[in-house]
């Protein structure tokens, strides 16, 4: 290694945001992977789910959702975007589970392809007379096997993409931070939006899948220049970060809730969180908030969410430190400080791709929001866990092991 590159890369380690930016620019060129991988290796599987979620919205079927951990949280997230397109969606195992009927989807989410209660229940669904759709990264796998439809995303855990630890980590092979495998999630979170998006036009689901991943990587790489040194980004991140590594020092609690859909985002990134070690609370242990606890809201429109903005008015009231996630900020929240505001600045998308026959419809940048905001503060946890010198025993000693 010449000299130059060390001093390279000693300059870049002093940067505080640097792993944050090398997470983002992976989790961005995955969606390009994915791109290439369903225009290319696998586009009758996506034409195909297309099509069987059209006729689910025609006959009236039911489309189950299944998955656990994060995958679950993806599953209820899907479950919520068909609902917007006026489908009937349920997630097994839910308080709400609708019963599984003839001609009924079940969608099966996990990336080992392995995890028991997923496997079973596709697996005791077979008998039914449904039409199973499994989304894995192991083509090998159970999952796979089971299913009428597999859909194998095996590039968000192979070698082809293990550059470097913070690939390691994304994917969850060999992690110094984390055991989950983040760009299968985040692959299944985008197959989900442009599916059910790609109802709009039954007939060109390959030209809205195109334009979604399109935008939704020039919104990523404009977040990701954001984080360097003097973009808009930088100083609100680097504020956020030091506040969680004084949480983390203090054993402080960490209110971390969303509003709509960034609850899940909330629940998805807050486990990422709490592996790290932070003492994330969820939305149920609100009433347990006492002043100088941490509050992150997440939410995409403060300007018109009454819930966020209740949210914001309790945790000033109660002398919580509060920052707010978001995009295109333009009223401001009652006594919330600009430099603990963290604006993503989402861009207009072209197109929403919104059904007439769909009243409960979701822009489409609403949608990418979540996506980024999951992807920014998985990034900035990784972060976190580089500069804290956190290791993977230590994530594995708080992660689930019972599936």
């Amino acid at each position: 290694m010449s000299e130059t590159i060390k001093n390279v890369k000693n300059d870049d380690e002093k940067d505080p945001l640097f792993v944050a930016r090398k997470s983002l620019k992976i989790l961005t060129d995955s969606v390009g992977l994915l791109k290439q991988h369903i225009l290319g290796l696998d586009t009758s599987g996506y034409l195909r789910t297309v099509k069987m979620l059209n006729n689910a919205l025609f006959t009236q079927n039911t489309i189950h959702l299944m998955g656990m951990g994060r995958s679950r949280l993806v599953a209820e997230l899907f479950a919520e975007f068909l609902l917007d397109e006026n489908l009937s969606s349920s997630v097994i195992g839910s308080t709400y589970a609708k019963p599984v009927r003839h001609g009924d989807v079940v969608i099966g989410i996990s990336g080992s392809g392995e995890t028991r209660s997923t496997v079973d229940n596709v697996r005791a669904t077979t008998f039914r007379e449904v039409f199973i759709i499994g989304i894995t990264a192991r083509g090998r796998s159970q999952l796979a096997r089971f299913a009428d439809q597999a859909l194998v995303f095996e590039w968000a855990a192979s070698e082809r993409v293990q550059s470097n630890y913070i690939v390691n980590q994304l994917t969850g092979r060999k992690s110094p931070l984390t055991p989950m495998g983040t760009l299968f999630e985040f692959a299944t979170l985008i197959f989900a939006i442009t599916s059910t998006k790609g109802l709009y036009d039954p007939e060109k689901p390959k030209t809205i899948f195109k334009e979604i991943t399109r935008y939704t990587i020039e919104v990523m790489n404009k977040v990701r220049k954001g984080l360097e040194p003097g973009g808009y980004l930088y100083e609100p991140a680097k504020l956020f970060l030091e506040i969680l590594e004084k949480d983390l020092k203090y054993d402080n609690q960490v209110f971390w809730l969303g509003s709509e859909l960034s609850e899940y985002i909330a629940t998805m990134s807050g486990m990422r969180a709490r592996h790290a070690g932070i003492r994330i609370r969820a939305r149920t242990s609100w009433r347990f908030k006492k002043a100088y606890d941490h509050f992150l809201l997440i939410a995409f429109d403060t300007n018109k969410d009454p819930t966020a903005r209740w949210l914001a008015k309790e945790a000033k009231e109660n002398k919580l430190r509060t920052n707010v996630l978001t995009t295109n900020y333009l009223d401001p929240l009652e006594n919330i400080e600009d430099e603990m505001v963290i604006d993503l600045k989402i861009p207009e998308p072209k197109k929403h791709f919104i059904r007439e026959e769909a009243p409960y419809h979701r822009k489409l940048d609403d949608l990418i929001f979540q996506f980024v905001a999951a992807n920014f503060l998985d990034s900035l946890i990784a972060q976190l866990a580089y500069d804290m010198g956190i290791q993977e025993k230590e994530m594995k000693e708080k992660h689930a092991n019972v599936e």
